[in-house]
């Protein structure tokens, strides 16, 4: 068996995908292996956020090796009270299989958490568990990839458009331009959302709420290769009536205009 906090460690980073939760809500997924706290110690977290904005599923990971070699790993989430404390039941080259509890406890709550990585940028999440009483069957899954050259570093202003409707701004955004989400916020599940969205290491901020910007706003972007943004949104369903287009000024842009009316002009300067 593999030693699972350098499995992790081998792969830490960040991977955003698309799953199914336990009743059958579709939501975005983002994991998150931090790099080792020390050679003993990693962490990971776990979000799991509808196309509402609902918050389904939130967790913390700790692992760590004790002085004896043993590994102890606890979990945190919103859905159970307290901790929860697993025992590794597989780590090999591609899974860690996680489980809690006696699995052979009809009377107890059990939990089985599964981890793949088909490739080093290809994560599956699955959660296996069983009420008392029941029977362990698969609960929900997310499949994710691994973000390569999202990372925001240096920038310090940040475009916010304002939007209406969340779930049509998701689908704009994520599955249409191929931005992820950096982070989201609520002061309280009622709330309105605020949220950060990224791509090629340009974020941008999404508001909600109504005193943030009104819908019509205009942010631009300079990115490395216009066409292949315009290629990625023709792909996936966006259209739009100012298609990639040598400028007088310099540059070749497209303009894209999201459902509330907000025009994203992005541009690639011309050598």
């Amino acid at each position: 068996m593999n030693d699972p906090i350098t499995f992790l460690a081998a792969r830490a980073g960040r991977y955003v995908g698309a799953g199914v939760s336990h009743d059958s809500r579709d939501f975005t997924g983002i994991l998150i292996i931090d790099p080792p706290l020390n050679p003993a110690t990693l962490t990971y977290r776990f979000t799991a956020t509808a196309a509402d904005g609902a918050l389904l599923h939130t967790e913390v990971a700790c692992l760590g090796r004790r002085s004896d070699g043993v590994i102890e790993i606890v979990h945190a989430n919103n859905n159970i009270n307290g901790l929860q404390h697993f025992s590794v039941d597989t780590a090999d080259d591609h899974n860690l299989v996680l489980r809690h509890g006696d699995l052979a406890d009809r009377q107890a709550f059990r939990e089985i958490v599964r981890l793949r990585f088909d490739t080093s940028a290809r994560a599956t999440l699955s959660y296996d568990w069983a009420m008392p009483g029941g029977t362990i069957t698969p609960q929900s899954w997310c499949a994710m990839l691994k973000q390569q050259d999202n990372a925001v570093t240096t920038q310090r202003v940040f475009p916010t458009l304002r939007m209406t409707d969340e779930a049509r701004s998701r689908h704009f955004y994520l599955e249409g331009l191929g931005f992820t989400i950096d982070w989201e916020h609520r002061f309280s599940p009622d709330h309105p959302l605020f949220m950060q969205i990224a791509k090629a290491g340009l974020a941008i901020r999404l508001s909600a709420h109504e005193g943030d910007a009104k819908p019509g706003g205009v942010a631009h972007l300079d990115v490395d290769d216009v066409d292949r943004w315009y290629d990625h949104a023709l792909a996936h369903g966006i259209n739009t009536d100012r298609p990639p287009m040598d400028q007088p000024w310099g540059v070749r842009d497209v303009r894209f205009r999201d459902p509330d009316g907000n025009q994203l002009v992005v541009a690639t300067r011309r050598r």
